[in-house]
């Protein structure tokens, strides 16, 4: 999941090269309504999504009997990592 469309086009990219299938969610309601009507083996998600952040979709996942594996991506920096 991952709000910003040139990254989110940028992963999918990446990741379908790579051999995975892949489905696109721009936000929370957009994953968790994926999340209800698919089989996926794993959530990779952005942690700030502009005003909502992943945490509500991850308390979502965390009650879920079968938990997947999430990765979450962040591109804030410290000042002292530039």
């Amino acid at each position: 999941m991952e709000d910003d469309e040139i990254l989110r086009d940028f992963l999918s990219d990446a990741l379908t090269q790579s051999g995975y299938a892949v489905k696109l969610a721009s936000g929370v309601r957009s994953a968790l309504d994926a999340l209800a009507y698919g089989t996926f083996n794993a959530v990779l998600t952005d942690l700030q999504l502009g005003q909502r952040d992943a945490f509500e979709l991850l308390a979502k996942i965390d009650g879920e009997p079968d938990r997947l594996p999430i990765v979450l991506m962040s591109t804030f920096a410290d000042d002292g990592d530039r």
